[in-house]
């Protein structure tokens, strides 16, 4: 199978070795900067608006995982090591922008 999300926050599958669709999804609404990131049997795909949504890696159908909020927007794409997952977020407060890198781990 071959997942990708376009810029309008919508998931695609693909079965590779025909090229037929199984599936699409639309996960959000402000789209998205950053590549999906493949680990294990889940997609994690992360949302300009710094939501990061988790889903398997089926092409059967679309199965949502998790949802998860961090900062006010994210264009950095997610990076897995070592069981860690590394997410470059940006908040805004009282009209200046910061980034921050967070690392979540079990």
């Amino acid at each position: 199978m071959i997942y990708a999300i376009a810029d309008d926050g919508r998931a695609y599958c693909w079965d590779a070795k025909t090229g037929e669709k199984k599936w699409s999804e639309k996960i959000g609404r402000r789209g998205v900067m950053a590549s999906p990131l493949a680990v294990g049997d889940h997609i994690y795909a992360t949302l300009k608006n710094g939501t990061t949504v988790i889903f398997k890696a089926s092409g059967d159908r679309f199965v949502k995982i998790a949802e998860n909020k961090l900062g006010d927007d994210t264009y950095a794409s997610p990076v897995a090591l070592d069981n860690q997952l590394f997410l470059r977020v940006g908040k805004v407060d009282r009209g200046k922008r910061q980034e921050f890198l967070y690392c979540l781990q079990k």
